[in-house]
């Protein structure tokens, strides 16, 4: 596996990693229900997160290549 794949499934990972989190910490066991107050916002939010995050990867690894090729 070269690195820039390495380093790509490693953001992934982390970002659905926070997204299950954050859902996961939504949800209060036993007792009180916090309100949902945000709507589709916050995942709004996540998607665009992520997108940015996935495109400069892919940004970086294209112009290393690009680069190396000279």
């Amino acid at each position: 596996m070269k690195t820039a794949t390495k380093i790509l499934a490693v953001i992934l990972s982390l970002a659905l990693g926070v997204m299950m989190f954050a859902v996961g910490a939504s949800a209060v066991s036993g007792g009180a229900v916090l309100p949902g107050t945000g709507g589709i916002g916050v995942t709004i939010f996540y998607v665009v997160g992520i997108v940015l995050i996935v495109g400069a990867v892919f940004f970086f690894i294209y112009k290393k290549k690009k680069t190396d090729s000279k």
